[in-house]
């Protein structure tokens, strides 16, 4: 997924053009996927370790 919103961030930079619904439909769905489940692993380590 990071993969994927790096060439976002390219593309929409490369392009000069203004950023669509599509691109903000994606961010969101990579931003939501990315709460559940690498901040919630994170959130469970530090509950261990504190």
């Amino acid at each position: 997924m990071i993969k994927s919103a790096k060439e976002l961030q390219e593309e929409i930079l490369q392009a000069a053009k203004p950023v669509v619904a599509e691109h903000i439909e994606f961010l969101e769905r990579w931003l939501t996927e990315h709460i559940l489940t690498a901040d919630l692993r994170l959130g469970s380590y530090l509950s261990q370790v504190m």
